[in-house]
C-alpha cells in the first residue's frame, strides 16, 4: 500500500510557459557551472531527461542545473527519478527543490537521491549558511517535496511499497513564493550527469471539503495489476465480490478478498468485425434489481443482460433503425428504466469508422418495453453516467480533451429528461502531467460525486461544487463503491485494481 495523495488542484503550466517544460516555466544553471544543463521534455512520455554538471549542492555555494516554476502557499510534488548509467561520483545527485531564488548561497530544501543510493532531506536555512540534512533510512525509486503550513517533509518510496516520511523539525523560511523544481548536480565540475524523471505531478494539497469524505491517512491498496486498460467495476453484494471489464483483453474479470484475482467472463463480448483493434471487449457493468449483470459492449454494440448459464439477451442495439455505435457506461432508475451512453470507441476509426452509422453519439434512455429514447447528441464523446439519489438529475462525462466537461440533466417523475447545463469544466486541467479525462463516476449516500478525470478521482458535492481530487498518478477509467459496508472505494486505475477505504458509504449501501 502506498499513501493516498489529496489534492485541490493539479497544477498546469502557465499560459507563458515554453512549450518544452511541461508543468515547469524555466530552466537554468544555478552557481558558476563549467558545462551548462540541459533538459528535454517528451510531451508523449511526459518524462523529463536532465543533464547537468556542478561541483556540490552543499555547505554554503552550489552549482547544479535546475528546472522550475514559481509557487506560493503549500504543495506536493511527487515523481519517479533515475540515474543515467553508472556515473563518476556516488555522490552525485537529483531530485526535488524548493528555493528562495537562483543566487547560489541562496536558502533552500530539496529531497536529494544520491549516486549511491541515499536519500536525504537537506536545507539551508540562511543566506550563506552550511547545509544541514536529513537522511532517511530508505532509498527510493519514488520522491516527494511537500510543504505544509511552512513545514517541509520528504516522502519516497519503491514501487508499489508505502511512502516512508521524515520532516524538517527546525522552521525553514525560504518566503511564500519560491522556486520548485527539478535538479540535477553532477557533484564533479568537469563531469555532467543525467537522470529522467517521469510521472512527474506538482500539486496542491487539500486543506478542507474532501478531508470530510475521505481520511488523511486513507491507503490506497494496489489489488490486482497486469491489465491493458480496465474499467467498469460493479460490487456483487449477494456474492461479496467485485467485477471489472479489461476491454483490450476482451475478459471480465472477478476479484474477491478470499479469492483473490480470476476470469470471470471470457469472452466478454463477441465482435462482428467492426471493433477497433484492442477494444472489443465489454466496457461499463452495472447489476439490475435482481442482481443480473449488465454490460455495455463494444463488440456486439449493444447493451447484453447476462442470465443464467452465462445466456446473453440483447436489450438494445438499435436507435432509430441503425446499429449503436459501442455502449460505454450505464445506470439503472428506479422504474426500470436505463440510462447509457455510447461513444465510438469500439468502431475501428472511431467517428470516420465506415461502420458507423448514427452520425452523432449519443445519450440514451432505454425502457423497460424496449423502446430506445435520445437524450443528446451533441456530447464529442459521451462517457460516464450516473443519477443523484432522488434521481432527479442525471450526470454525463464527456471524455474529449478538447471539451473535459461533466453534464448534469433535471429527470422528471415519468424519466423524461430536460436539457443539460455544464456541471464542471476541467479543459484546462487536461496535459501529460494529469492523466486521465472525465470517464466513469459512482455515487455516494449523500449525493457526492466520484467522478474519474484529470489527475485521478475529482470529488464533487451533492450541490455541484468541486471539493478536491484523489490523486491516482495515472489515468483512471471509472470507480465503485464496494465491500459490505460500502465504504471501500474500488477504482480501474489502467492496468491496476485499487481499493481504498472511505469517511462516506457508497449509494445503495
Amino acid at each position: 500500500m502506498r499513501p493516498l495523495l489529496l489534492v485541490a488542484a493539479v497544477l498546469a503550466a502557465s499560459a507563458s510557459a515554453q512549450p518544452d517544460l511541461g508543468a515547469f516555466t524555466a530552466h537554468a544553471d544555478v552557481g558558476d557551472v563549467r558545462t551548462p544543463g540541459t533538459v528535454a521534455y517528451s510531451p508523449a512520455s511526459a518524462t523529463y531527461t536532465i543533464s547537468g554538471s556542478g561541483t556540490n549542492m552543499w555547505a554554503t555555494s552550489d552549482e547544479f542545473h535546475l528546472v522550475y516554476r514559481r509557487m506560493t502557499g503549500d504543495f506536493v510534488l511527487t515523481a519517479d527519478m533515475a540515474f543515467v548509467g553508472e556515473g563518476v561520483d556516488p555522490h552525485r545527485k537529483i531530485g526535488w527543490i524548493a528555493r528562495a531564488s537562483l543566487d547560489p548561497g541562496a536558502p533552500y530544501v530539496d529531497a536529494a537521491l544520491h549516486g549511491d543510493g541515499l536519500m536525504s532531506l537537506q536545507y539551508r536555512a540562511a543566506a550563506g549558511d552550511s547545509t544541514v540534512q536529513v537522511v532517511s533510512d530508505s532509498s527510493a525509486s519514488t520522491v516527494r517535496l511537500a510543504r505544509r503550513g511552512g513545514v517541509y517533509s520528504m516522502s519516497v518510496a519503491r514501487a508499489g511499497e508505502p511512502f516512508t516520511t521524515v520532516e524538517l523539525t527546525e522552521p525553514v523560511d525560504l518566503g511564500d513564493e519560491v522556486l520548485v523544481g527539478l535538479f540535477v548536480c553532477a557533484h564533479n565540475p568537469d563531469v555532467v550527469e543525467t537522470a529522467v524523471f517521469s510521472n512527474v505531478r506538482v500539486a496542491v494539497p487539500v486543506t478542507s471539503g474532501i478531508g470530510d469524505l475521505v481520511p488523511a491517512d486513507a491507503e490506497v491498496e494496489v489489488l490486482a495489476e497486469g491489465f491493458t486498460w480496465s474499467e467498469g467495476p460493479v460490487w456483487r453484494p449477494a456474492e461479496g465480490d467485485l467485477l471489472f471489464s479489461d476491454v483490450p483483453e476482451n475478459v471480465v474479470y472477478r476479484w474477491s478478498e478470499s479469492d483473490g484475482l480470476s476470469a470471470f467472463l471470457r469472452p466478454a463480448s463477441r465482435a462482428f468485425g467492426s471493433a477497433t483493434p484492442g477494444e472489443a471487449g465489454s466496457n461499463g457493468l452495472i447489476l439490475d434489481a435482481d442482481g443480473r449483470l449488465l454490460l455495455a459492449e463494444h463488440g456486439t454494440r449493444a447493451v447484453m443482460r447476462l442470465g443464467d448459464r452465462f445466456v446473453r439477451d440483447t436489450l438494445a442495439a438499435r436507435y432509430d433503425g441503425r446499429r449503436l455505435n459501442s455502449p460505454n457506461d450505464l445506470v439503472l432508475h428506479s422504474s426500470g428504466a436505463l440510462f447509457f451512453t455510447d461513444p465510438p470507441y469500439g468502431l475501428a476509426g472511431q467517428d470516420g469508422s465506415p461502420q458507423k452509422e448514427l452520425p452523432f453519439n449519443g445519450v440514451y434512455r432505454l425502457d423497460s418495453d424496449g423502446t430506445v429514447t435520445l437524450i443528446d447528441d451533441g456530447l464529442s464523446r459521451p462517457n460516464g453516467i450516473v443519477l443523484s439519489p432522488d434521481e432527479r438529475t442525471l450526470l454525463v462525462a464527456n471524455s474529449d480533451p478538447a471539451r473535459a466537461i461533466w453534464m448534469a440533466y433535471p429527470v422528471a417523475e415519468d424519466g423524461s429528461v430536460g436539457e443539460g447545463t455544464v456541471l464542471f469544466d476541467a479543459t484546462e486541467w487536461v496535459g501529460p502531467d494529469r492523466p486521465g479525462l472525465p470517464d466513469g463516476m459512482a455515487v455516494d449516500a449523500d449525493g457526492n460525486v466520484f467522478a474519474t478525470g484529470p489527475g485521478g478521482v475529482l470529488v464533487f458535492s451533492a450541490a455541484g461544487e468541486y471539493l478536491g481530487t484523489i490523486e491516482t498518478e495515472k489515468a483512471t477509467a471509472n470507480v465503485a463503491f464496494g465491500d459490505a459496508d460500502g465504504r471501500a472505494l474500488y477504482l480501474t486505475s489502467s492496468d491496476q485494481l485499487l481499493r481504498l477505504r472511505v469517511a462516506t458509504r457508497g449509494l445503495g449501501f
